[in-house]
């Protein structure tokens, strides 16, 4: 019998945290359980009965983008080619190619903002004005030094690891129960689509309803801005939240509570963090990817200021744990990793690193110039 298991809306508390966790192993000890391959983790964030910020939704949306698929790398391979889970790089307009203008109509909704006074946000195509737009990016790029920099972290897991072919057992698993393509050209990134000029057409969008739709293309994929769009806003009851689509099912306590902080971390970063440091950090994806850096999703989190987190991720990874869970027959407290401090490697944040002591999704932000 298949069934979902939902929280109540909470604050993101350390006592929230700890009360999922506790939830999901109590689940996994009491119960026969299990969470295959077509089983998802979904996660919601929003600021509590409030709506996010355009320009953090325009930030994150752009986070979703270039570090599709370093995120990818925290998961099992069978989410990343699940149709109901495909990353933005492949299920967006903007991974299409799509430019924002067509999808930012005139309308009276409140949403709207005035993008006149910011480089990066022009309408202008010729390529006088491009240039300025890039040139303005690379400065912000130019000023920011990446937080990865100024985190002790004792990295364990060579950039060199991550898997990108499907065991048998995962393949076999996945026969059954989900939509899941194997490696298959229609599921990896249009060839040509520019990681930078796609972030540039997300800072375009001047409402949220525009940032929903060049960031989906159809069902909804491994994040969804579906409750920001015009139509869902117009519904009574709908919750003021953008969802993380693409982790896998789990009953581990301490991964599911883990993940569920990483989300928020996100969305505190792209709330916070100055213009400097979101360029950067989205130039650091463009460039993994175009000039084969190294950088991975570990790299990633810690530009995140998410020192905690990367942590787990990276135990995971190399404990080869990602997948285990979901093809297991039947779910086990002995199936779990061993989250001990001894075995998972320290870090310590030093410098600027992002705070997570808030109880909200609201705090002021290192600087008010860029995205508008």
């Amino acid at each position: 019998m298949g069934l979902e298991v939902v929280s109540p809306a909470m604050y993101a508390t350390d006592g929230a945290f700890k009360e999922v966790e506790e939830v999901a192993n109590m689940l996994r000890r009491t119960f026969r359980t299990a969470v295959p391959p077509s089983c998802g983790l979904h996660v919601h964030v929003g600021a509590g009965t409030d709506f996010l910020n355009l320009r953090t939704i325009k930030r994150m949306a752009a986070f979703f983008w270039a570090g599709d698929l370093l995120f990818q790398q925290m998961h099992p391979l069978n989410r990343r080619y699940n149709e109901y889970c495909l990353g933005p790089r492949v299920k967006s307009k903007v991974g299409l190619g799509r430019e924002t203008g067509p999808f930012n109509k005139v309308s009276a909704d409140a949403n709207k903002v005035d993008t006149s006074t910011d480089d990066t946000n022009t309408d202008d195509t010729n390529t006088d004005s491009a240039n300025k737009v890039l040139c303005s990016i690379q400065s912000y790029i130019n000023s920011a030094r990446p937080l990865r920099l100024l985190t002790n972290f004792r990295r364990t897991f060579p950039r060199n690891k991550h898997v990108d072919t499907p065991s048998q057992e995962e393949m076999d698993a996945c026969t059954n129960g989900c939509i899941v393509a194997w490696p298959h050209e229609h599921v990896d990134p249009v060839p040509g689509v520019h990681i930078i000029k796609g972030a540039i057409e997300i800072s375009h969008c001047s409402s949220f309803d525009a940032v929903h739709a060049i960031m989906s293309a159809g069902s909804r994929g491994a994040y969804s801005f579906e409750n920001y769009s015009d139509d869902k806003q117009k519904e009574e009851g709908t919750p003021r939240t953008v969802e993380f689509r693409q982790a896998a099912g789990s009953l581990d306590g301490h991964w599911v509570s883990t993940y569920a902080q990483l989300c928020v971390g996100i969305a505190r970063f792209a709330e916070d963090a100055s213009e400097g440091r979101v360029w950067r950090l989205i130039d650091d994806c463009h460039h993994a990817e175009t000039k084969n850096t190294g950088y991975d999703v570990i790299d990633l989190l810690l530009d995140l200021g998410l020192t905690r987190e990367a942590k787990v991720v990276q135990y995971r990874l190399e404990t080869g744990s990602l997948a285990t869970e979901n093809l297991q027959r039947f779910s086990t407290m002995t199936g779990l990793p061993h989250y001990s401090a001894s075995k998972l490697t320290m870090a310590r944040c030093i410098g600027q690193c992002n705070s997570s002591d808030s109880d909200e999704l609201v705090g002021g932000s290192e600087s008010d110039e860029g995205w508008p």
